[in-house]
């Protein structure tokens, strides 16, 4: 079964940003998702009433996923209900103690989340499993221990019945970072591995278009699954962009 992934991260409602606030950007995010018609989008720093207007904006999809703390930031999981059902999911915490909602180790600035979901490709037999996660932004500890503890969560959920993987997430970190070659030793696949490296991998610009540089969003796959082709976009919506990162795809046949 062949499925586009894509990992998002949509800035939060500031309205600092000004001509760059979510008002002026949610139907901007909505039409370059119906441009990429992914099956699946992993994003990072959704707030509820973000959460609610994309619900509103793309009816092709549902959504799951829980807060970090209160009504705070989600890791929500979007997915098109036509393409994939979803089976089970659930949201832990990267710290000592996952199931403990809002905790922190570390010296994580913040409590940080991983949401993931199992799906059922429709019209086939093939399942999966979907984690997407956004690393702490100050903490290198936080960032190592937490890609750890979401390893050990993925083989707990193996042990009772072993699933092909996928995982997205902003990880605040570049690829010879400890914590993202972690998961080449596991050994997962980067969407970046299919992609020719030409040092214009950057993937946060502040909503300047900036190229150059190495990114700090991905999407890994166990080794079960093929990466047939990766992809930042960098699409404009009415000249503007719709998010302070690029989102980024990978083409995976399950």
């Amino acid at each position: 079964m062949d499925l586009l992934i894509i990992t998002f991260n949509l800035r939060y409602d500031n309205p600092e940003d000004g001509e760059n606030s979510w008002s002026n950007r949610k139907a901007k995010v909505a039409e370059i998702i119906k441009q990429e018609q992914p099956a699946i989008i992993g994003t990072q720093e959704l707030l509820p009433a973000m959460i609610k207007d994309l619900d509103e904006l793309l009816t092709d999809y549902d959504w799951f996923g829980q807060p970090r703390q209160n009504d705070d930031e989600h890791c929500a999981i979007f997915y098109k209900k036509d393409m994939v059902q979803l089976v089970k999911n659930g949201t832990f915490w990267l710290s000592e103690t996952p199931s403990v909602k809002a905790s922190i180790s570390w010296n994580s600035a913040l409590p940080r989340i991983c949401t993931w979901g199992e799906f059922v490709c429709l019209n086939s037999v093939h399942r999966f499993r979907v984690f997407n996660t956004h690393l702490d932004h100050i903490s290198e500890e936080a960032r190592i221990k937490g890609v750890q503890v979401i390893e050990k969560y993925m083989s707990a959920l193996n042990e009772s019945e072993h699933l092909p993987a996928i995982l997205t997430g902003d990880f605040n970190a570049e690829p010879d970072s400890d914590e993202v070659k972690f998961w080449e030793d596991k050994p997962f696949t980067s969407v970046y591995s299919v992609m020719k490296t030409t040092g214009k991998e950057l993937t946060f610009h502040d909503f300047e278009g900036s190229l150059e540089g190495a990114p700090i969003d991905f999407i890994f796959v166990s080794k079960d699954i093929e990466i047939k082709s990766g992809r930042i976009i960098h699409s404009k919506v009415d000249n503007r962009y719709p998010s302070d990162h690029y989102p980024v795809s990978a083409a995976v046949k399950i």
